[in-house]
């Protein structure tokens, strides 16, 4: 686990973001891909810890750091005041190990010490938790409590890590970014998958990264002439993308979850599709002529346009993207979901 302490620390104390990419690229060039895995879970806001894996609670952390450290619970409370973030707080009231204990992966820590004692009785978690701050000099008992607390907060973006293995294994960051979207466990064969150069089968039911609206900084003035932007109604409801690939018909919501079930009539009206490799997102899209400038939209709870695809980004292979907004937005969703059902 040092060398991710030792990355967690420059990442910490860095301020820029060039910097905070090198430091990253080596770290994922250098570690074992077991941990590499697991630092890509954590670093992308991923935690091992939650209501359903308790492993300790902040209250049970200040209550067993005051005997180990020879404090009175008082003092630990007043130096958390003092420090404003228990990780740290917990780490600086105990000293370093007088001899350094071996250096234990930090995928063996996690699957085999920690994830082994979600929810076990309260005995056997503070003795996996004692032994470890007993045993790990500062740096990995900081990164050990932010473990155990989810707040590995460094400055670091999904985006900026996706980044960084894109410029470590020349993938283009789209399709990591692709393959990482929804739930996936680390492992060094994810690792593996995730930075294959060839096109795998599961790619096929994987949805686009969703293309967020940004506010405007500046003045509307400064997006040039009104007639280059199609403007369309953004509607209330869930945002999501309907895939159908090899006879398959996938839906994913904005926040990363297979929709499957969810709005049957959806599905039963892409089921029939006349072509196969559709990708189609719901919802409007503002676009001036030659880039996308926005995706937004949704499959409406009330009587609206039917769930056709307001956007369709891919249609029998071909990239929707590359016509114009015009061409690909309203007239090709209802040429591909001819016959959909409007949702009641």
């Amino acid at each position: 686990m040092k060398r991710f302490a030792a990355l967690f620390r420059t990442l910490d104390r860095s301020t820029g973001t060039g910097d905070k990419r090198a430091a990253l690229v080596a770290y994922f060039r250098q570690a074992p891909p077991d941990d590499a895995a697991w630092a890509l879970y954590l670093l992308s806001g991923g935690k091992i810890t939650g209501a359903r894996a308790r492993i300790a609670s902040t209250g049970e952390l200040r209550e067993w750091i005051a005997p180990l450290a020879g404090v009175e619970d008082w003092l630990v409370a007043d130096s958390y005041d003092h420090v404003g973030d228990l990780a740290e707080t917990l780490a600086l009231l105990l000293d370093d190990p007088a001899e350094p204990a071996p250096d234990v992966p930090l995928s063996t820590w996690i699957e085999q010490r920690l994830l082994p004692m979600a929810n076990a009785p309260v005995e056997q978690r503070r003795a996996v938790v004692e032994a470890a701050w007993r045993s790990l000099d500062f740096e990995q008992r900081l990164l050990f409590n932010k473990l155990l607390t989810g707040a590995l907060r460094v400055g670091v973006s999904q985006r900026l890590v996706q980044q960084a293995l894109a410029e470590l294994s020349g993938i283009d960051i789209a399709r990591i970014a692709q393959r990482m979207l929804g739930a996936w466990r680390p492992s060094a064969g994810f690792l593996e998958t995730l930075l294959s150069p060839e096109v795998l089968e599961t790619d096929r039911q994987q949805p686009y990264p969703f293309f967020l609206a940004s506010p405007l900084e500046g003045e509307p003035d400064t997006l040039g002439d009104i007639a280059h932007w199609q403007l369309e109604w953004k509607w209330d409801g869930i945002r999501l993308q309907l895939i159908r690939r090899g006879g398959e018909v996938a839906l994913w919501s904005r926040g990363e979850e297979r929709l499957d079930g969810r709005f049957p009539e959806i599905e039963r009206a892409a089921a029939p599709a006349r072509r196969h490799g559709d990708r189609r997102r719901t919802g409007g899209l503002a676009h001036r002529r030659g880039a996308p400038a926005a995706i937004r939209g949704a499959a409406n709870a009330h009587p609206a346009p039917a769930p056709g695809a307001e956007d369709v980004s891919r249609c029998a292979g071909a990239g929707g993207r590359l016509r114009p907004a015009g061409t690909r937005g309203r007239g090709s969703a209802r040429t591909t979901l001819a016959g959909a059902p409007r949702l009641a």
